[in-house]
C-alpha cells in the first residue's frame, strides 16, 4: 500500500519537476537576450548553439533547486487539497513516509548540483574559452561587418567597410597561415588603464592579423596612411605606415578561482602557492629581494673601503664621492653626490676616469643571467678622461653616460635563496625593507590571504548551495501540505523566503572570507542552511503533525 502511494507521488513529483526544470532552463538560458547577443556581438546561430550547449550546465546548476522546490510544493499542496493526505492519515499511514519521494528528489538534486558546480562547469569554462579563442577572428569580422566597430583590449576600431577576410588555413607542411581582416576608412583609439584616450587618429586602410595557433595567441594591426595624435608624447603623427605591436589575448577563465574544479580548489586552499598567479608574484618578490641585497652589499663596501668596487673578466671599476645616500623610500638604489669619480680600468691598459656631480647605481636582472648586474649611471654633463700608457690623455665631455654593467659584489643569489618565504612574509622580518620591497612583500602576503580565503569560500559556498536542496525541499513539502487548497501558491512564495536567506548568507559569507576573515565567513555561509533545517524541524515536527 505505502509503496503504491510513494510510486504515485514519485510519478507526479518527477513529472512536475521535469517540466519546471525545462521551462526555467529555457527562460534563463534561451531568453530574449540571445537575439541581442547575435545582433550586438555578431555571433551566428551556429556559434550561438555551440555556446548554449556549453552554458546549459551552468543554467541547470541554478534552475534545478528552484524547479525541485516548486514541484515539491505544488505536488504535496495538490495532494493536501484533494484530501489525499487526510485519507492516508485516516488509514493509519505515517505521513512522514509520504515524504520519501521528496527526500529522494532532494538527494538527487544535491548530488547533481554538486557535480555540476565542482566538476562539469569548471571543465566547460575551459572549453568555452577555447571556443571563443578559436573563433575570435570570426566574432571580430561579424561585429565589424554588422556594426562597423569593435572595442577590445584597450583599443577601439571603427571602419567604413570590411573589404576582405581570410581565415587561417593548414598548409601541406603542417604550418598554419595567419588570419587576416582588411578594413578601409578606419578610425582608431587606444585608452590607458583609467579609460583615458592616449592615442587616436584615422587611417585609410588597416590590416588586422590574427596569430591564434601559438601558445600565446596575439592580434596585431597594421595601419596605412595614418594621421594620429599621441597624448603621451604631445605630438601629431603622419605616416604612410604605422604598426600597432602584437597584443597578447589574455586568458578568460583559467586563473579565476570561481572556475576551478574542487580538487584544484582544495589543493590551493591547502597550499596557496599552488596558485599560478601567486607563484608569479612570489618570483617577482624574489627579484626585488635580490636587488635589495645587491644594494646592501654596496653599502657594506662603502663602509669598509670608502668606495664601491666592481670587477669582471675584462675590467675593474671603482666609484667614490663626497657623499652617498640610499633611496630606501623607493627601491634602495644608491645615489652619489658631490665630486663623483669613477675609474674604469680595462685589461688592455686603457683607463677611463669619469668626473660628475651625481651618479646612480642601479641593479637589473637579464634573461639568462643568474645574478644581478650593476650599472653606474652618471647624470648631466660628465668629463671623461682616457689614459693609455705611452699616449697623451684624451679628454671629452658627454651627457648622461653609463658604465657597466658589472656583476654584483658578493654572492647575492645565495643570500637570497637562504631567506625563506615564511621569513620574508613574517610580521617581523629580519631584513631591512625599502619601499619597493615592503610594497611587494605586502602585496604577496595580501594575495596569499585573499587566495586562501577565496578558495575556502568557494568550496563551502558550493557545498552549502548544493546541500540546501536537502532542507529546502522538505520545507516546501511541509508548507505545501499546511497551505493546502488554493493556497499552495502562497506556500511556494513562503518557501522562497528561506531560499533568499540561504543565498544572502552564502554571498555574505563569501565576502567575509574573501576579505580575510574566513573563520567568521565560513560559518555565515552555512548559517542559511542551518536556519532552514531548524525551520524544517519546526514545520514537520510541530505544525504538520497537527
Amino acid at each position: 500500500m505505502i509503496f503504491t502511494l510513494q510510486k504515485y507521488i514519485f510519478k507526479e513529483l518527477f513529472r512536475a519537476f521535469f517540466l519546471t526544470a525545462v521551462a526555467l532552463t529555457c527562460m534563463l538560458g534561451f531568453g530574449g537576450s540571445l537575439m541581442d547577443m547575435m545582433r550586438s556581438q555578431g555571433i551566428t546561430a551556429k556559434e550561438l548553439l555551440r555556446l548554449m550547449f556549453y552554458l546549459i550546465p551552468v543554467v541547470l546548476a541554478y534552475s534545478l533547486p528552484v524547479a525541485a522546490l516548486f514541484s515539491t510544493t505544488i505536488t504535496y499542496g495538490r495532494l493536501a487539497a484533494d484530501n489525499e493526505i487526510v485519507a492516508c492519515r485516516a488509514s493509519g499511514i505515517n505521513i512522514y513516509r509520504l515524504l520519501t519521494p521528496a527526500i529522494v528528489l532532494s538527494v538527487l538534486v544535491f548530488v547533481f548540483t554538486f557535480f555540476l558546480e565542482n566538476f562539469m562547469i569548471p571543465n566547460l569554462a575551459g572549453r568555452i574559452e577555447q571556443l571563443v579563442k578559436s573563433d575570435i577572428q570570426k566574432f571580430a569580422y561579424l561585429k565589424l561587418k554588422n556594426q562597423g566597430y569593435i572595442s577590445q583590449l584597450d583599443y577601439a576600431l571603427h571602419c567604413g567597410e570590411v573589404e576582405e577576410v581570410q581565415y587561417p588555413e593548414i598548409q601541406p607542411d603542417g604550418t598554419v597561415t595567419s588570419g587576416l581582416i582588411e578594413l578601409s576608412h578606419v578610425a582608431f583609439l587606444r585608452q590607458d588603464r583609467n579609460n583615458v584616450p592616449v592615442f587616436y587618429g584615422t587611417a585609410r586602410k588597416a590590416l588586422i592579423i590574427f596569430d591564434m595557433y601559438d601558445q600565446k595567441p596575439t592580434v596585431s594591426v597594421h595601419l596605412n596612411q595614418v594621421r594620429a595624435f599621441d597624448e603621451e608624447q604631445g605630438q601629431m603623427i603622419q605616416a604612410a605606415y604605422y604598426p600597432i605591436p602584437p597584443i597578447e589575448i589574455p586568458p578568460m577563465t583559467k586563473k579565476k578561482i570561481k572556475f576551478m574544479s574542487l580538487p584544484v580548489l582544495m589543493e590551493i586552499a591547502k597550499d596557496p602557492m599552488a596558485h599560478q598567479g601567486l607563484r608569479n608574484m612570489t618570483n617577482n618578490l624574489r627579484v626585488v629581494l635580490t636587488h635589495s641585497l645587491a644594494y646592501e652589499a654596496l653599502v657594506q663596501q662603502i663602509k669598509q673601503y670608502g668606495e664601491c668596487r666592481f670587477q669582471d673578466d675584462k675590467s675593474h671599476c671603482t666609484i667614490t664621492a663626497d657623499s652617498y645616500r640610499q633611496m630606501s623610500q623607493k627601491d634602495g638604489r644608491l645615489v652619489f653626490e658631490g665630486n663623483v669619480v669613477v675609474e674604469h680600468s680595462l685589461a688592455s691598459g686603457l683607463v677611463r676616469r669619469y668626473d660628475a656631480r651625481q651618479a646612480y647605481i642601479t641593479s637589473s636582472l637579464s634573461a639568462g643571467v643568474n645574478e644581478p648586474m650593476m650599472t653606474i649611471e652618471l647624470k648631466e654633463l660628465v668629463r671623461i678622461t682616457e689614459k693609455v700608457p705611452g699616449k697623451p690623455d684624451r679628454v671629452d665631455e658627454r651627457k648622461d653616460p653609463s658604465v657597466g654593467p658589472f656583476p654584483s659584489p658578493g654572492d647575492v643569489m645565495k643570500q637570497a635563496s637562504m631567506i625563506t618565504l615564511d621569513e620574508l612574509l613574517s610580521d617581523n622580518p629580519s631584513l631591512d625593507l625599502n619601499r619597493q620591497l615592503s610594497k611587494s612583500r605586502g602585496n604577496v602576503a595580501k594575495e596569499k590571504r585573499d587566495i586562501s580565503g577565496k578558495c575556502l569560500a568557494e568550496i563551502h559556498s558550493r557545498a552549502s548551495y548544493s546541500s540546501s536542496a536537502l532542507v529546502l525541499l522538505l520545507l516546501g513539502a511541509g508548507l505545501g501540505i499546511i497551505f493546502r487548497g488554493g493556497h499552495f501558491v502562497s506556500a511556494f512564495g513562503l518557501s522562497f523566503i528561506p531560499v533568499l536567506v540561504v543565498v544572502v548568507m552564502i554571498m555574505t559569507g563569501k565576502q567575509l572570507s574573501s576579505a580575510g576573515i574566513e573563520h567568521f565567513g565560513v560559518p555565515v555561509i552555512w548559517l542559511g542552511v542551518t536556519l532552514v533545517a531548524l525551520a524544517d524541524i519546526m514545520v514537520l515536527g510541530k505544525f504538520l503533525r497537527r
